[in-house]
């Protein structure tokens, strides 16, 4: 439930409760290392700025899924991901 109430913070653009309902969320059994949460938690980290965090989040979250884990997303985070190392490909 955290994890859909934190993807819903992401998309209302409410950034700072995006980041502790993810966070939450990782307290439960299992989802440590869920490749959305990561992302969601990394993206929610990106928009205030919080890069260095973002950038962890968002490799959490790449490493786990895959870079098709963000196809559906706006392709910033991924070309955002690219910067900070040689091993993320974008287009």
């Amino acid at each position: 439930m955290p994890a859909a109430i934190g993807d819903a913070n992401f998309r209302q653009r409410d950034y700072a409760a995006g980041c502790d309902n993810p966070g939450h969320a990782m307290h439960f059994p299992d989802t440590i290392g869920n490749p959305f949460l990561h992302l969601r938690l990394g993206q929610c980290r990106f928009e205030p700025g919080n890069l260095d965090r973002a950038a962890d989040e968002l490799m959490r979250a790449c490493m786990g899924g895959g870079p098709e884990l963000f196809e559906d997303e706006h392709g910033k985070d991924l070309r955002f991901l690219a910067t900070r190392t040689e091993r993320i490909k974008t287009a």
